[in-house]
C-alpha cells in the first residue's frame, strides 16, 4: 500500500472503478495498471503467485485475491502468532537482539491481523521470556513499564554486566586452578 500512495496509483487497487475503454485516458490507466501488477507479481513467492496469476486481469483484482487469501484465515493466525509472542524465549532464538526483534515482528504480525500489541505488552513480554540471570533488568522493567526503546536498551546494558560477571568469574576460576597451594 505504502508504494501505491507513493507513486499514486491507489486507485488501482482501491474500490474506484477502472474507466472504460472508450473513455480518455484508458490506454494510459491500462499501461499503468500493467506496471503496478507486474509489481505486485514479482514481490510474491511462487506458492502465492500461482494461486493468483492470470491473463486479462486487473491490479483491483489480484488485490482482492491476495486480501482474500491472507485475511480469509485471520482468527486462526492472530491465535497462532498471539501463542508464539506469548512462547518465545531468549533460549529459543538467542541472541538477545534477534529475541528482541522477534517479538517486534510477531507484534507487527498482530496488528496485521487485527490484534495489535498495545506498548505495555510489547514492554513487558521479553521479561517473560528471559533466563534468571536478568532478573535486575526485568524488576526495573515491571516497576518503570519504559518504552519499547528503553526496555531494549535496559536488556542490553543488562546483558554486558552479565557477559562482565561471566568473564570475571572465568578468570577467576582459571586463576584458582593455576594458583600453587601454599
Amino acid at each position: 500500500m505504502l508504494h501505491a500512495i507513493a507513486y499514486k496509483v491507489v486507485d488501482h487497487i482501491d474500490e474506484t472503478e477502472k474507466p472504460t475503454e472508450n473513455s480518455e485516458g484508458f490506454d494510459e490507466w491500462k499501461e499503468i495498471d500493467a506496471l503496478f501488477l507486474q509489481w505486485i507479481y514479482s514481490t510474491l513467492s511462487k506458492q502465492y503467485l500461482d494461486r493468483v496469476l492470470e491473463l486479462k486481469t486487473t491490479a483491483r483484482e489480484i488485490w482482492v485475491k491476495l486480501e482474500n487469501i491472507f485475511l480469509n484465515n485471520k482468527s486462526a493466525r492472530a491465535g497462532n502468532l498471539n501463542q508464539q509472542f506469548s512462547n518465545l524465549t531468549l533460549w529459543s532464538c538467542s541472541p538477545l537482539p534477534d529475541y528482541l526483534q522477534k517479538l517486534k515482528e510477531i507484534a507487527s504480525q498482530l496488528t496485521d491481523v487485527g490484534q495489535p500489541v498495545d506498548e505495555l505488552r510489547l514492554v513487558i513480554q521479553p521479561v517473560q521470556g528471559l533466563p534468571p540471570e536478568y532478573a535486575v533488568a526485568g524488576a526495573l522493567i515491571h516497576q518503570l513499564a519504559p518504552s519499547w526503546d528503553d526496555a531494549c536498551t535496559m536488556l542490553h546494558h543488562e546483558e554486558m554486566c552479565i557477559k562482565n560477571q561471566n568473564a570475571v568469574g572465568n578468570s577467576l576460576a582459571v586463576l584458582a586452578a593455576t594458583a600453587e597451594p601454599s
